[in-house]
Order: C-alpha cells, then structure tokens, then sequence
C-alpha cells in the first residue's frame, strides 16, 4: 500500500516538475503523455485538446501508439462517449462492450481510461489509456489519483497557453513599437530627401544657362553626385532600420551609428523646439548589432524629444565616452525635460508599464532586453521637474 502510495506522490511531484520546466506547449504535451502512461502502466496514451471552435477532440501528442494510427485524430464531443465523460468532469473506464468510436475503431483498442481535464471551469481536453498492444487486463480505476493528474495536466496546459499568449502580444507590441518609431523616422527621412532634391534641382536649372554643358558638368557635377550619395545613405539609413534583420553582432563605430540616427530624427526634434546637443568623439568601436542597438538609441532619443518642456527651451544631449580601463563604452542620453518619479523609476523597465497615455509599455523594456543581450546595462537619474539621463554601458571591440 505505501509503495503504490509513494508512486503515486512521485508521478504527482513528476508532473510538477515538468510544469516548471518548460512552457514550450508541444514540448510540454509529449513529456506529460510519457510520463503518466508510464506511471499508470498502461500500454498506451493519447493526448487529446478541445478545439472549442469546431467542437473536436483533437490529438496532439501520444506515446506507444503508431504516428499513422494516431495523427490527423479529431473526434466529435457531441453525442459520444468522449462527451459524456466531458460532461461528467470525472474519470472513467470504458468497456470494450462500448459502441464503437473512431477511438477504438483507429486502435483497436478494448476497454480504456479516459481521464477529462478542466482549468478554470473550462473544459480543456481529455487523456485517453488503453492496452490494446499487451491486451492486458486495465486495473480497477484509483479515481483519487487520475483527478489529481487531471488536474495537473490541466494546469500545466492552461500556463503554456497563457505562456503562448502573452508572448504573441509581447511580440505584436514590439512589432506596433517599431512601426510607431519608423512613422517618427519618416519626417527625418522627407526632409533629408528634399534637400538633396531641391539642390539638384537649382543645378539643373543652371544647366540652361550654360551652352558649354562640358563646362556645366565640370562645375556642378560633383555636387550632383555628391547629392545623389545623401539619397542613397537616407534611404539606406531608414532600410536598413525597417528590416529587423536576423541579429548579427559585429564591431561598430558607435558615433557613425548615433549619428545616423540623429540625421533621422532632426525634424522631430526641430518641431520640440529642442536643441540637439553631441558630444561624440574620435570612431568609439563596440561589438553590437546594428538594426537592434539603433533601436535603442531610436526609442531613449524620442523620449527624450518627447518629455522636453513646453514654453521653455527644451534641450537633449547625446554623447559617448571609451573607459579603456573596463573595455567600455558609455553612451549618456540626457534632457532637461519633466522628469520620472521615484516611484516610476522603479517601474520604468517592466513589460506594459507607461505613464505615456497612448504608451503600450514595451519600448523601455525592450531597451532593457537589447542592452542586456549585448552584454551591457543601463541606469537612469532622474528628478521631477529638472530632466532625465538615460546610461547604457556595453563592451567594447576587441
């Protein structure tokens, strides 16, 4: 009695374990099958979701039946065995003397255990257990013992899927977060394609002027090219943020890529009526990936631009320092804005925190996952009503 007792605490400590482990949902569905058909000695197991949509039982993980026998399973919840049982909230044993169901009919299987699992007064899916490979005799039910897995699967389950959730919103949100900075970059992008435009322009409107256009060439056309190059670098420049290509750490000139950035962003920043203060010395090289580290220079300038003060002349300052003594560099964002609180400080990092009332919360705390997978950190002074300064430090090239 204590052994079947202690086997029955390990399966439960088991399956614990296993929620822990991973919120991998697939991975989850084919480790908990594994280890209650072979705590409850059964030949046999297959997982089985409820899609509440077309109101199936669906397989989605088994083990000791064949691929070919079990994949592509969708068995109907009205009107069958698998129903009553749903409905029942209890575990049960099905005789073989049962009528016949697709169950039975794809594994010729006897008598099984179904065993219903709820999270949260919701009907979450169904484990089935048979014997049909031994034809061995399935033990009277210790119903105590299958509630109690029921219940364990189920929540294992729930928390994936909850897992799952708030991860596709966490990426649609960095997803809307990009999309708002790149509508911000679009000013910058207009304004340094006009300029160009507009003195290509006049150029060519001296050419009529010229009847030796051997002469005009020879004057104007360096600056034509010289034009037609700022083109390409805007349009280049703005790409090469839109992509969000695969992340690729390579050595950088930090002050190349601030700069690039500011080109961006100088007519929002004239719109605030913000002064643009750098301070970027001699190339400072660190070991970074483009697209994903100018998203944070991107997000810390913008709200920086953002919290400057109205009716008084708002300033932001942006400068970088090498420490060769920690093979660092740090990049200092300052503004002399409306500052953050003590208490918000606290918070400033957290997923879906804002004080923004159109924020979603994710661009600081992307900031701060960026920063972190370069092997950096970053700190924030701030005093009400005096300014913010945003810190980052990460590694330098080697």
């Amino acid at each position: 009695m204590r052994s079947k007792k202690n086997k029955e605490l390990l399966l439960l400590s088991e399956i614990s374990s296993l929620i822990g482990s991973t919120l991998d949902m697939r991975e989850i569905y084919g480790r908990l099958v594994k280890s209650v058909i072979r705590a409850i000695d059964v030949d046999r197991g297959i997982l089985l979701i409820y899609n509440d949509q077309k109101k199936v039982l669906e397989a989605v993980a088994w083990h000791g039946a064949a691929d070919k026998d079990v994949r592509g399973m969708s068995l109907p919840v009205a009107n069958s065995v698998f129903g009553r049982i749903y409905k029942s909230g209890k575990p049960k044993l099905v005789p073989h003397t049962t009528r016949q169901t697709e169950y039975v009919r794809r594994l010729g299987a006897g008598a099984y255990i179904a065993v219903p699992m709820r999270a949260r007064e919701k009907f979450i899916g169904l484990m089935a257990m048979d014997n049909g490979i031994s034809g061995r005799t399935i033990e009277d039910l210790d119903e105590a013992l299958l509630v109690a897995i029921a219940g364990q699967l189920a929540a294992a389950i729930e928390n994936a899927r909850l897992y799952e959730d708030a991860q596709a919103k966490v990426k649609e949100l960095r997803h809307l977060n990009r999309v708002a900075s790149l509508g911000a970059l679009a000013a910058g992008v207009a304004h340094n394609i006009k300029n160009p435009l507009t003195a290509m322009k006049m150029a060519v409107q001296m050419a009529e002027l010229y009847p030796d256009k051997g002469q005009f060439w020879a004057e104007y056309g360096a600056l034509i090219g010289e034009e037609i190059r700022r083109l390409e670098d805007t349009v280049e420049n703005f790409l090469g943020f839109a992509r969000g290509l695969e992340v690729k750490m390579q050595a950088l000139d930090l002050s190349v890529l601030i700069q690039k950035v500011l080109d961006l962003l100088l007519v929002q920043a004239r719109q605030a009526g913000a002064e643009i203060v750098v301070n970027l010395p001699a190339p400072i090289m660190v070991m970074a990936d483009q697209q994903t580290f100018r998203q944070v220079i991107v997000n810390l300038l913008l709200n920086a631009i953002e919290a400057l003060p109205k009716g008084r002349k708002g300033r932001v300052e942006i400068s970088a320092t090498a420490d060769q003594i920690k093979d660092t560099a740090l990049i200092t964002i300052s503004d002399n804005g409306c500052g953050i609180s003590r208490e918000n400080q606290k918070k400033l990092f957290t997923p879906f925190f804002t004080t923004k009332p159109k924020g979603n919360g994710i661009g600081l705390a992307d900031v701060h996952r960026i920063i972190e997978e370069h092997q950096g950190r970053i700190k924030v002074i701030s005093e009400m009503g005096k300014g913010t300064a945003f810190t980052i430090e990460i590694p330098l090239a080697k």
